[in-house]
């Protein structure tokens, strides 16, 4: 533990804690910055803007039956086709109908698949990411992909 000491009323840390205290806060900075590039890199994957797109269909084609099936408005089909396939299910909405339980049985089982392997794939290339930048950080001749 440091000793602190008193200078004309102030209390103040040695030098070098302050320089340890300071180096810990930009590794931490360090650590975010990398972190948010790598998701915005992450977001530019081919294969995790397929996987989104596809997954967007899913939703929206289940909003539209469900607006059929059960008149629903748009929001609340969309809301409940995102939530169900993010496996979230506040209850707060349910199919009434008998043919809506089908269809809601029949996207989810498509649905959570497709919603579980677009996660895998932008948590994969969030890492992946990662990976590299600590790669690049041992190499000072090559710069991080996000400087292109």
């Amino acid at each position: 533990m440091a000793r602190r000491t008193c200078h004309g009323g102030t209390w103040t840390y040695p030098r070098r804690h302050r320089h340890r205290t300071r180096r810990l806060r930009l590794r931490i900075v360090n650590a975010y910055a990398a972190l948010f590039f790598a998701v915005l890199t992450a977001f530019r994957t081919p294969r995790v803007q397929a996987l989104m797109v596809v997954c967007l269909l899913i939703a929206l084609v289940q909003s539209a039956l469900f607006m059929l099936i059960e008149h629903w408005r748009f929001l609340d089909a969309f809301y409940f086709s995102v939530v169900s396939m993010a496996t979230v299910g506040y209850g707060d909405l349910t199919p009434e109908t008998p043919l809506g339980k089908i269809c809601a049985i029949g996207f989810l089982v498509v649905g959570i698949g497709v919603f579980v392997l677009t996660v895998t794939s932008f948590a994969q290339a969030i890492l992946r990411e990662l990976a590299l930048s600590e790669d690049n950080d041992d190499d000072p001749d090559i710069g991080h992909r996000w400087d292109k």
